[in-house]
């Protein structure tokens, strides 16, 4: 499954082509050429950079390992589901929930279980990202609780919403339309007091549709209770076919859940007014996007140590330029190394495909 949209071209050995000097991007002005000493020719040439084409790649490189990461989660969430589902009721019901979940609180597992499925994704991946802090895969009052508290600082706006979750933004603006008239701002108000009405009302109400596939809503476990709730998970806009989610733009919010193993239409389903979303896709991202900061801001020292190894010397590396030396510590960490020599004649072509892009994004 894929969650967002993929760039309309091909990143391949993008360190082989922003490392080795190309003559039809020498020509463009708009790209800087950096001086890099290559070990391989032994005479210093020129390296084509654009920061433009950076930041693009930074962005596709970011979009992509999110995707695969949503995709392992939301995956095997569904799995899981859909394996526990028919035993609900059945005296074996208990001790399948431990054997996919060990440590499960079983008839309490609804936050337990979406954790264990994001530990078990980010694991394959190779991250050690912690998402879910200590204390907060237990409960869903400690899930709020944590959550809230870890995710309250400016790289995570939009991570976390509260309040009344509407059914699309057509019906968010709706309601924040009735709100301002209640309010007596009416379309002779200054843009300040309208803004500053815009964002009271924001602090409580949301619209579904800003949530990506992935996210953890709590949820009350039964309508107009507002001491006791359930952790569900968001899938998106689809159908619901012999048990199956089918992602449809179209079609209405679906849900899937533990502790009771179920999947369907969320809105019909629970009550709305009272809703706690962390949108797990927009967490990850930024944290993803804070590990590549904290690696293009390392000293030429500390990048020659995380990208030596058996195939790649010291002196190999200290005869690079920093700003090479970032790129290939990018690809690392983004899983990218290796695909470089896949690259050849093609270099060029990709380049200039790359820049040609960026003017349609």
């Amino acid at each position: 499954m894929k969650w967002k949209w993929t760039a309309p071209y091909v990143l391949v050995g993008v360190t082989t082509l922003m490392c080795i000097g190309m003559t039809d991007a020498k020509n463009d002005p708009t790209w800087r050429d950096i001086p890099y000493a290559s070990p391989a020719v032994g005479h210093s040439i020129t390296v084509p950079y654009d920061s433009i084409t950076e930041q693009v790649i930074n962005e596709t490189y970011l979009d992509d390992k999110v995707d695969s990461l949503l995709d392992k989660y939301v995956g095997k969430m569904l799995k899981s589901q859909e394996k526990l589902h028919p035993l609900l009721g059945r005296n074996g019901y208990r001790a399948a929930v431990r054997a996919e979940l060990p440590g499960a609180p079983v008839g309490m597992h609804c936050v337990y279980g979406q954790y264990t499925h994001l530990s078990r994704a980010l694991d394959e991946m190779g991250d050690t990202l912690t998402i879910i802090p200590q204390g907060g895969h237990t409960s869903c009052s400690g899930f709020k609780y944590h959550m809230s508290k870890k995710y309250n600082t400016p790289e995570f706006g939009g991570c976390i919403r509260t309040g009344k979750m509407h059914e699309s933004d057509s019906a968010y603006n709706t309601a924040l339309n009735k709100y301002l008239s209640r309010n007596k701002v009416g379309a002779t108000a200054s843009d300040s007091v309208r803004q500053v009405y815009t964002k009271k009302f924001a602090a409580d109400n949301f619209s579904a549709d800003a949530l990506d596939a992935g996210a953890i809503l709590i949820v009350p476990r039964n309508r107009g209770n507002n001491n006791l709730f359930h952790a569900i998970m968001y899938l998106g806009r689809g159908l619901i076919k012999q048990g199956q989610f089918i992602a449809d733009s179209m079609g209405r919010h679906i849900y899937v859940g533990h502790n009771r193993e179920n999947i369907g239409y969320l809105f019909s389903a629970y009550d709305v007014s009272n809703v706690f979303a962390a949108d797990t896709r927009k967490i990850v991202r930024a944290e993803y996007a804070k590990e590549l900061k904290r690696i293009e801001s390392m000293s030429t020292e500390e990048l020659i140590r995380y990208l030596s190894n058996n195939q790649t010397s010291v002196l190999e590396l200290g005869a690079r330029s920093h700003e090479c030396l970032v790129r290939m510590a990018r690809d690392r960490y983004f899983n990218r190394v290796g695909i470089n020599s896949q690259v050849g004649s093609n270099a060029p072509k990709l380049v200039q495909d790359m820049k040609l892009n960026q003017k349609t994004l």
